[in-house]
C-alpha cells in the first residue's frame, strides 16, 4: 500500500509559523507552542523521523557494524546487574551482506564480539540472518531454530531490536531481550578461536581470521604478577610467536584486528603457564630393589608433575582415547615377568593425551588368581617417548627399573578363594 505522506506534512506545516531567524534557539524534544519556528533543519528531521515510520527496513539499512547495548532479565556473566535487568554496554555486532540479492533469497552473516550481545554466551556469536517486514530471523551456526527479532530503524545510524516470543524455540531464556545499537564506521569482525601453546622459551598462539579489510592485528598480553594486559605487537598474519616470556610465569592473551582508524572487538582471553622443565619419576612402588610377595600384582610410578601419554607414532590419536593403547600396541611401561613358569611381556600406561594428566601411571603385573613366579628379577622401562607433562615438556630419558618377587604370599588361600 502507498504511503500518503501528504497530510502528515499538512497536518505540521500548518501549526508552523513562517521561519525565522530564532529558529536554531529550538531543542530537539521540546513540545511546539502557538507561534513557535523551526528550522529548515530541523522540519527536516521531522520530516525524514515520519518516513522512517512508514517505511520497511532493508538488508542495506543493516550492513555494517554496530556498537549495542543489550538488556536481558536473567543473570548473565560479563554483563552488569541494573536493578531489575541485566546491560552488556558497548558490545558490537557485525552485519555482513552475502552474495544474494537480498537476505532473503540468501541468508546474510552475523558475528558479535564476545561476550556476544545476541545469546546469552560468555564468546562470540557467529551466525546468519533474514529480514522479512521489519523481523530479523536469526540463526546461529550449528542450530537449526531460528530466533525472531523486531528491527526498527530509528535513524539511518540507530536501530532498536526486540525478541519475540513466537514460539516455545524462541522462548528468550539464551537471547537478550532487548538491543539498542548505532551504526559505526567499518570495524572489521573480531578474531576468533584462538589457540595456544608453549615450548618452555616461546608462547605460540593462531587464531581465525573472521574479517578482509583489517590492517592487521593487534596482541594483548597480561602476566599474572601485572595487572592490565597490554598491546605487545602487532602482525599481519593470524599467528605470532612471543619470546620474551620468564619461566614458571602465566600469560594471559587476546587479540584484536584493526584497520588505519578502528579496532574491533577483541578475542576470547588464552593463557600459558611457561614450563621449561621435563617431567621424571620421583618414586615408584614398590621402590627400587625391594622384595615382594608373589600375588603382588600392581607397580606404579609417580613423576614431578602431571604428564600425559601419548602416541609418537600417532600424535592425532585419531580414535584413541583414556583407557587405549597406542596403535603399535606399545605403552609407556613395559617389562617382562614369569607367570606360572611362562615368559609374559607386560604393558602399561594407557594413552591420555589431552585429558588433564596424572602424576601417577601404573601398571597390573598379572590376573587377580594368578601368581608370580617366586625369587625372579623383574625389570621395567618407562619410555621417554611416550611421556609429556602436561605443558608439552619431554621426558628427556628413559626410566629403568628393577625389583624382586620373593618366595611367599600374602594370601595362601588364592588360588581358589581370591
Amino acid at each position: 500500500m502507498k504511503k500518503n505522506y501528504k497530510c502528515y506534512f499538512l497536518a505540521i506545516a500548518c501549526s508552523l509559523s513562517v521561519l525565522t531567524a530564532y529558529a536554531d534557539e529550538y531543542v530537539w524534544g521540546e513540545p511546539f507552542k502557538e507561534g513557535d519556528t523551526v528550522s529548515a533543519e530541523t522540519f527536516n528531521q521531522i520530516f525524514d523521523t515520519i518516513q522512517k515510520l512508514n517505511q520497511t527496513v532493508k538488508d542495506d539499512d543493516l550492513v555494517g557494524s554496530w556498537n549495542c547495548d543489550a538488556m536481558t532479565t536473567r543473570d548473565t556473566t560479563g554483563w552488569i546487574k541494573k536493578g531489575s535487568f541485566y546491560l552488556l554496554e558497548g558490545a558490537q555486532i557485525n552485519f555482513i551482506a552475502s552474495s544474494g540479492v537480498s537476505s532473503s533469497e540468501s541468508a546474510y552473516e552475523v558475528s558479535t564480539s564476545s561476550p556476544s550481545p545476541l545469546k546469552r554466551i560468555t564468546s562470540s556469536f557467529f551466525g546468519s540472518y533474514q529480514l522479512y517486514e521489519n523481523m530479523m530471523f536469526l540463526t546461529q551456526d550449528s542450530d537449526p531454530n531460528a530466533r525472531i527479532y523486531s528491527v526498527d530503524l530509528v535513524s539511518p545510524s540507530r536501530i532498536e531490536m526486540t525478541f519475540l516470543e513466537t514460539s516455545a524455540t524462541s522462548f528468550p531464556a539464551s537471547f537478550s531481550s532487548f538491543l539498542s545499537c548505532e551504526s559505526t564506521a567499518v570495524i572489521p569482525s573480531p578474531p576468533s578461536s584462538p589457540s595456544i601453546s608453549q615450548d618452555g622459551f616461546s608462547v605460540s598462539l593462531d587464531w581465525t581470521d573472521n574479517s578482509e579489510d583489517e590492517d592487521g592485528f593487534k596482541i594483548y598480553r597480561r602476566a599474572s604478577s601485572e595487572l592490565a594486559a597490554l598491546e605487545i605487537a602487532t602482525t599481519a598474519a593470524s599467528t605470532y610467536i612471543d619470546s620474551d616470556v620468564l619461566d614458571a610465569e602465566t600469560y594471559f592473551y587476546n587479540v584484536s584486528a584493526f584497520t588505519a582508524d578502528r579496532e574491533s572487538a577483541k578475542s576470547n582471553i588464552v593463557s600459558a603457564t611457561i614450563d621449561s622443565i621435563a617431567p621424571v619419576v620421583v618414586t615408584t612402588f614398590p621402590s627400587a630393589d625391594q622384595t615382594v610377595a608373589r600375588d603382588d600384582r600392581n607397580v606404579s610410578f609417580t613423576f614431578s608433575e602431571k604428564v600425559e601419554v601419548f602416541c609418537p607414532d600417532d600424535l592425532s590419536l585419531g580414535s584413541q582415547g583414556p583407557g587405549m593403547f597406542c596403535p603399535s600396541g606399545d605403552g609407556a611401561i613395559t617389562g617382562t615377568i614369569l607367570v606360572n613358569g611362562n615368559l609374559r611381556s607386560i604393558t602399561g600406561g594407557s594413552v591420555a593425551n589431552g585429558f588433564g594428566g596424572t602424576l601417577t601411571l601404573s601398571l597390573t603385573m598379572a590376573g587377580s588368581a594368578e601368581r608370580l613366579d617366586a625369587n625372579q628379577t623383574v625389570s621395567l622401562t618407562v619410555s621417554s617417548a611416550f611421556i609429556k607433562d602436561v605443558n608439552g615438556n619431554a621426558m628427556e630419558a628413559d626410566y629403568f627399573f628393577q625389583f624382586q618377587i620373593g618366595d611367599y604370599v600374602n594370601n595362601p588361600n588364592c588360588p581358589p578363594s581370591c
